[in-house]
């Protein structure tokens, strides 16, 4: 028998595979993947053969978008799930993660959770500092509010839910897609969180899906020269008509972008970020 579908979940060298009836297969590689060092990815779409040695995936289909932290593809929108505070809000990882799902062409929703630990002036801050980072921003708190927004956003879309461990994506996930996902609770001695998921699941809901990744406290920006990560600020681009063409946005001169710093146009966060992630990138950017 010959099926098709979309993997949900990989767990070491098994694939489970969806049908657009619900039915799920659990299947493995075919060698020839493997002499070709082509790995199945969570929300690849295939087709398998089952017979009575099982099933295995015999063809994988081109992939729209690729990330490759969480490793997930064809996703279509991602949710960036962050904490104000418990643990405290980490702004450079949190650009991280805006610039590769703006690399591989994601809408993207920041989700700030915990808001009820949070004063006023902070909320008003992280509002104004991203209102020009080219994704839309909600803030709840998901043990208290309604997530209509976030279910809005979501719908119709193949959805990456990333976020550092502790920010409150498992609660979120359980109460959109009813199922009982494992919270995890803040280690006490560093103040971040535990990880609680353990493996890359998309969750179906209805003829959408949702991806549940591990949560981490730590990423880098992925295949980006430091000369060309200033393109991947939205609000930068607004700005990039500089006298020189090459400028960097750092040291040069007539700078547009700098000059928006200045003026409020631009976040003192998000460029503060961008010098410091360009030298990170100059550390550690290798070119092929």
């Amino acid at each position: 028998m010959i099926g098709y579908g979309r993997i949900i979940k990989g767990v070491g060298s098994f694939y489970d595979v969806i049908d657009s009836d619900g039915n799920i297969t659990r299947t493995n590689v075919k060698g020839v993947f493997r002499n070709k060092k082509i790995t199945p990815m969570v929300g690849d779409v295939v087709d398998f053969e089952d017979d009575n040695d099982g099933a295995r995936i015999i063809n994988i289909y081109p992939r729209s978008s690729e990330l490759s932290r969480p490793p997930v593809a064809n996703a279509t929108a991602g949710v960036i799930v962050c904490a104000v505070k418990d643990p405290d809000l980490a702004p450079i990882l949190l650009d991280k993660m805006l610039i590769n799902n703006e690399k591989v062409g994601l809408k993207t929703l920041i989700c700030f959770n915990k808001c009820d630990l949070a004063d006023e002036e902070t909320l008003l801050t992280l509002k104004d500092a991203y209102k020009g980072c080219g994704a839309g921003m909600i803030f709840i708190s998901a043990l208290n509010d309604d997530l209509k927004e976030l279910e809005d956003f979501i719908s119709g879309e193949i959805s990456v839910f990333s976020g550092v461990s502790g920010a409150g994506k498992s609660t979120i996930l359980s109460k959109i897609s009813g199922r009982d996902l494992q919270v995890g609770e803040i280690s006490e001695k560093s103040k971040r969180g535990k990880h609680t998921t353990r493996h890359v699941e998309l969750i179906p809901l209805g003829k959408d899906f949702i991806l549940d990744t591990p949560g981490f406290s730590d990423l880098d920006v992925v295949d980006t020269a430091p000369e060309e990560l200033w393109k991947f600020y939205p609000e930068f681009r607004e700005h990039s008509d500089c006298k020189f063409t090459t400028c960097l946005h750092l040291k040069e001169p007539y700078c547009n972008v700098k000059n928006a710093v200045r003026e409020g146009k631009i976040s003192k966060l998000r460029y503060k970020n961008y010098r410091y992630l360009y030298e990170e990138l100059k550390s550690t950017y290798k070119k092929y």
